[in-house]
């Protein structure tokens, strides 16, 4: 009788806590394909109308032309020399910009013959006055077009005949007039000498390929790709002559080695436009070992009890690792009591916004486990299991997006692309919409956007 109920006990016992092993899912894991976004670089131009100025002023200077026997009658002969006076002022509004040439005049009329003869000499002042605007040809060459914009007399020219006064204003004004354009064509020359654009447009897309490293710990990198440039055309204001480049780029976010770097191409030709997008946007990533997610889980889940058919069976979870299989977020649950090994549950991972957590959706048993439970613990297949993984799994990786947004605008403020050129920038912070499972990290990548500009020191250039 004894030995009966032995049996019977180690029977119920083997019935009531049965072991399985199931096959292990495939491990595998998807390329880290982080899209390549399309993104807007600014890049300010500035060139100061003082420099300009004073530029003008150490060039244009001296005797700026003579003039010798000129006529308009055929009876009386003109002799003049033109110096400049004092300094060049420049003015800039909307798109003009306006000089004022102070200049002094020599002259030495000559007219008649015998007693009626004249030779007299006199010199005179006057404020000549120019509008200069601007183009770019495709080749990004600067064209300075300089329009006389008439004249001041600040000392009307007259000779002295007999006692009397003669004024030489309407006689010279025609001269004047005439001179005027040879005095243009210096100022275009001079200005569009200062204003050499290509070189700046140059710097620009040369220095618009980048690469960062963002991560050294997770092996992430950032490069920057220019793809076109255009620019708005010259305008000037008060202090400055100025226009704004626009650098289309790729950017693009890689992990694991380092990318090789790209030869950049040559500068493009000029395309005018008349205002730039300014959005630049960049695909982030965020990311924390798998080691770190499991030890997360295992405080969650390790050591939890659940009950199933109203206390019928109970199970205790003893382990859980995770892994990646079919683009998607495999578990393997360890445990023991009325079922002991082994199962492995598969699910969809994503990011909670609102909780900023990696969580798991579409939480279910996979294939092969399924089928062994189906012949040893089919309790167990029911919902209430699936749904408790599903609704406690999560991923703390706020800390690690607050760091990557962080870290992209360290390297955005003030980084020194070389001693000409500085990237300024502000991104707003990384929004996850998708999440990546890599062999040894899972990542959380999204887009940044903000602004992001190339400063030029146009005077070290």
């Amino acid at each position: 009788m004894k030995s009966l109920l032995r049996s019977l006990t180690f029977v119920l016992l083997i019935t009531a806590c049965k072991s399985i092993k199931p096959e292990k899912p495939n491990e595998n894991y998807e390329a880290a394909a982080i899209e390549k976004v399309k993104s807007e670089i600014n890049v300010p131009i500035q060139l100061s109308i003082v420099d300009v100025q004073n530029t003008l002023n150490r060039y244009v200077k001296g005797t700026l032309y003579e003039l010798k026997d000129y006529s308009q009658t055929g009876i009386e002969k003109v002799n003049l020399k033109v110096y400049k006076n004092s300094k060049i002022e420049l003015a800039g509004k909307n798109s003009v910009v306006t000089s004022v040439v102070p200049i002094k005049i020599w002259t030495n009329l000559k007219a008649g013959s015998g007693l009626l003869s004249l030779n007299e000499t006199a010199d005179f002042s006057l404020n000549l006055q120019f509008a200069t605007r601007f183009s770019v040809t495709k080749d990004w060459r600067v064209i300075a077009k300089t329009s006389p914009n008439g004249f001041k007399w600040t000392k009307k020219p007259k000779i002295s005949l007999g006692g009397f006064d003669i004024p030489l204003d309407d006689i010279l004004g025609d001269v004047i007039d005439e001179q005027q354009a040879s005095l243009s064509k210096i100022l275009d020359k001079e200005i569009s000498k200062y204003l050499e654009i290509k070189s700046y447009a140059e710097e620009a897309w040369t220095s618009a390929y980048t690469l960062f490293e963002l991560s050294e710990e997770y092996k992430t990198w950032l490069t920057i790709e220019p793809v076109d440039i255009a620019m708005t055309p010259i305008k000037s204001n008060a202090k400055y002559i100025e226009t704004q480049i626009g650098i289309t780029t790729y950017t693009e976010t890689f992990v694991g080695e380092k990318p090789a770097t790209k030869k950049p191409a040559d500068l493009p030709p000029l395309r005018l436009r008349k205002t730039l997008p300014d959005d630049f946007v960049v695909n982030l990533t965020a990311s924390v070992s798998h080691q770190y997610a499991t030890e997360m889980l295992r405080k969650t889940f390790v050591g939890e009890s659940y009950s199933f058919k109203d206390g019928k069976y109970n199970i205790t979870l003893t382990d859980l690792e995770i892994f990646g299989s079919n683009e998607q977020l495999a578990v393997k649950v360890g445990m023991t009591g009325s079922l002991n090994g082994i199962v492995y549950l598969r699910g969809q991972p994503y990011f909670d916004k609102e909780s900023q957590m990696v969580g798991l959706r579409e939480v279910d048993f996979d294939l092969k486990t399924k089928n062994v439970l189906a012949k040893a613990a089919g309790w167990l297949m029911h919902q209430k299991f699936n749904k408790t993984i599903q609704e406690n799994f999560q991923i703390p990786i706020k800390a690690e997006i607050d760091e990557a947004s962080k870290q992209i605008n360290q390297y955005l403020k003030g980084y020194k692309v070389n001693q000409y050129v500085t990237i300024n920038g502000d991104l707003n912070e990384l929004a996850p919409e998708d999440i990546l499972i890599l062999p040894d990290q899972i990542v959380a990548k999204g887009a940044a956007r903000g602004k992001l500009k190339l400063l030029i020191n146009i005077k070290d250039l």
